[in-house]
């Protein structure tokens, strides 16, 4: 099963499903892939071989045809803004001029962020750069979001 990168949240779930598998004298074994959105994308390249069957995704990530959703966790993932005067963000107006981390190129998180900042500004940052295997995003807003 794809579970996005080692020490990840993904990683620990499927090592607790492997562990619950062996119980039951079943096994699921965890493959290392580079988050959400390379997990989606190995599992349609895979189409029907028996490399990797399942993975682990961030929810609202669209897919492409072929792959199905096979079930959710009962717990829904959350967009948190942690940080020094966090507690004085309360839309995205707020944000205006703020550095913020999306998580690293290419993954789930960016990718959410990336239909969050569409949704509620209608425009991703116009600065986005690398910064220690993640990503930040410079917030740079041209009027006020809807």
């Amino acid at each position: 099963m794809l579970s996005g990168a080692p020490g990840g949240g993904y990683a620990a779930r499927v090592g607790r499903l492997s562990a619950i598998a062996a119980v039951r004298r079943g096994s699921v074994a965890g493959v290392e892939s580079a988050g959400s959105v390379g997990t989606v994308r190995r599992l349609a390249e895979a189409g029907r071989g028996c490399a990797v069957q399942f993975g682990l995704v961030q929810d609202s990530l669209p897919w492409p045809e072929g792959l199905e959703l096979v079930g959710r966790f009962a717990e829904a993932e959350s967009v948190l803004f942690l940080g020094k005067g966090a507690d004085a963000i309360h839309d995205f107006a707020d944000l205006r001029g703020r550095t913020i981390g999306v998580g690293p190129s290419g993954s789930g998180t960016e990718a959410v962020a990336r239909a969050v900042f569409a949704l509620s500004t209608r425009r991703w940052p116009s600065s986005v750069t690398s910064v220690g295997g993640g990503a930040r995003a410079r917030i740079e807003l041209p009027f006020t979001p809807w």
